[in-house]
């Protein structure tokens, strides 16, 4: 069984929420970091919640479809896995997405 997409589903929601709560501030590290952003701490903040609760639904989405697929599909394996991963590169593109038209 191959954990790396339930490992990366995990991995976004924790990296997600202290963007969410506003605990990052501006730096260019760790963030939604664009010019826009990092000109002005308020445009920061709110683009980072926006960025923080977008890639904690990603972590989510695909941590429940990626763990149905493992439950309930018992059919070609390397298909099985090649979908646990692109699952979560959908998620993660869905949020990128969604971050950037809402900035």
């Amino acid at each position: 069984m191959n954990f790396a997409p339930f490992l990366m589903s995990i991995l976004w929601i924790a990296l997600g929420y202290p963007l969410a709560t506003q605990k990052i501030g501006p730096n260019g590290w760790y963030g939604f970091r664009t010019a826009k952003t990092l000109s002005d701490p308020e445009i920061w903040y709110s683009a980072n919640v926006v960025a923080g609760k977008a890639l904690m639904w990603a972590g989510g989405a695909s941590l429940v479809t990626v763990g149905l697929l493992y439950v309930f599909w018992s059919g070609n394996s390397e298909l099985r896995i090649g979908i646990g991963v692109m699952i979560p590169a959908i998620a993660m593109l869905t949020a990128l997405v969604w971050s950037l038209a809402k900035t």
